[in-house]
This record gives structure tokens, C-alpha cells and sequence, in this order.
């Protein structure tokens, strides 16, 4: 089962710096076809990232949480701003 977001939040509001780790490992392991599984430490990171809509969730096997990259968080990515 697919856990999806009850909010959305603003899409052009700023990463935080651990938000940009889950998405760049997560959009990583997109490309590669896979879910991805995120350490403790970053799962706040990880659920204002789902709150966005940028990535899902669900259980496989019963037990183990996978998070994935969405088709909203690509295009969300593509339009963030680049702060070089």
C-alpha cells in the first residue's frame, strides 16, 4: 500500500539541507529503477519530503518502509532554483 501526503506543501519552498540528501539519494536510486530505504536520522527530512509530495511510501514485506522518488518531486527538482 502506497502512503500518500494529507498536505501539500509550497513547491518552491527551499530544501533543507537533509531534505536534499533524501531527494538526491532517492531521485539516485529512481534512475536506477529502485526504492530506497533512509536512515533514521533523516526521516523528519523524509516526511516533509512526502507532506510535498516528492517521494512515497510504502511497506514491502509486510515490514520494511521503502520511500520513492514521485513524478511530482522530478518535476518539483527540475524547478527548483540553483543556488550556485
Amino acid at each position: 500500500r502506497v502512503h500518500r501526503p494529507r498536505r501539500l506543501f509550497h513547491m518552491t519552498e527551499p530544501l533543507t539541507e537533509d531534505e536534499k540528501v533524501v531527494a538526491y539519494d532517492l531521485w539516485v536510486a529512481r534512475l536506477n529503477s529502485k526504492a530506497g530505504a533512509v536512515r533514521d536520522e533523516y526521516l523528519p527530512a523524509a516526511h516533509r519530503l512526502w507532506e510535498r509530495g516528492w517521494i512515497s511510501r510504502r511497506f514491502h514485506d509486510g515490514d520494511d518502509l521503502v520511500w520513492e522518488f514521485t513524478d511530482q518531486g522530478l518535476t518539483a527538482l527540475l524547478s527548483e532554483p540553483s543556488h550556485n
